[in-house]
């Protein structure tokens, strides 16, 4: 568990996801950040799919008040 609490405490240092990208970046070059799916979908993906997905991002993510 070491490992463990060791990875958890050093994510846990930085303030922002920003700038974890940027210190995991700096470490290794070749990793590049992607944008999550439902912010911005890819432009290579094809118009019929780039629908079906925020479609079901939207649905997907209504607020439940039945729980309050």
């Amino acid at each position: 568990m070491l490992v463990w609490d060791f990875v958890k405490s050093t994510i846990a240092s930085y303030k922002t996801t920003a700038e974890l990208i940027d210190a995991v970046h700096e470490i290794d070059p070749s990793v590049v950040h992607q944008e999550p799916l439902h912010e911005g979908i890819p432009q290579e993906v094809p118009d019929r799919l780039r629908e079906d997905v925020k479609n079901a991002w939207e649905t997907a993510t209504k607020p439940d008040v039945r729980h309050d």
